[in-house]
């Protein structure tokens, strides 16, 4: 998918985006919890500046914030005005920028990168792994996550308008391009239109235990929609 077609993508669903993503349900709500609190628990001791990619309208900005001076972009100004108009925080300056291309900022700019439901519209990850190095200090960190190839989204892909990746080889690129991985979240494993019709706590409870059961037995990577992984620049 090329940076107009997600432009466009986003542009025309920036009205109804969160609620699609993560409050239409409360399944979609605990799934976007489960990002959340890692994001908040991996950088409980950080603080500085920080780069959020994909902002959108605004979920992880609004996090950051509180700790964070924050350079939010996004390809979406739609996006991004929703975000505007939601979050009043003078710490936050939005930007509207294609990680496609060569990010402008200066070396070693960052403490922190933030990375969440992005790089499965990016063709061209490993390149953007390599300019989240440059940009980062010393010893800065990036919350990325990665959609699954090994789940279920895999039969959803003749339609899709992203694509998947194979974790092992993410492990290795993230390798390569100087990180260290400190920590990940797995993602869950019953398929997502499921999550789309829980509004029932006590239903939600039963597919939360048994999400912990599969976790117990199973490879964390194998049939998880996702992992969101923690990496240290070194």
């Amino acid at each position: 998918m090329n940076s107009n077609l997600v432009k466009k993508h986003f542009d025309n669903m920036c009205n109804i985006y969160d609620n699609i993503a993560f409050n239409s349900s409360l399944g979609l709500k605990y799934m976007s919890k489960i990002e959340t609190n890692f994001l908040l628990r991996s950088i409980k001791n950080r603080k500085g500046k920080c780069l959020d990619v994909g902002a959108g309208t605004g979920r992880i900005s609004s996090l950051l914030a509180e700790k964070f001076d924050v350079t939010a972009i996004d390809l979406s100004l739609k996006m991004m005005s929703i975000a505007k108009r939601k979050i009043k925080s003078k710490s936050i300056k939005f930007m509207a920028v294609d990680v496609n291309k060569p990010l402008k900022f200066q070396d070693n700019t960052f403490d922190l990168i933030v990375c969440i439901r992005v790089l499965k519209y990016v063709k061209n990850w490993r390149y953007v792994l390599k300019e989240f190095n440059r940009i980062l200090k010393d010893k800065g960190e990036v919350i990325i996550e990665f959609a699954n190839l090994y789940s279920v989204q895999f039969f959803g892909l003749y339609s899709a308008k992203y694509f998947l990746f194979d974790l092992r080889e993410v492990e290795k690129e993230l390798k390569k391009s100087g990180f260290l991985i400190l920590s990940y979240q797995n993602g869950l494993r019953i398929p997502l239109p499921v999550y789309n019709q829980i509004n029932n706590k006590e239903i939600l409870r039963i597919f939360i235990k048994f999400e912990k059961l599969i976790a117990k037995i199973l490879p964390y990577h194998l049939f998880a929609k996702n992992v969101v992984y923690h990496i240290k620049k070194v």
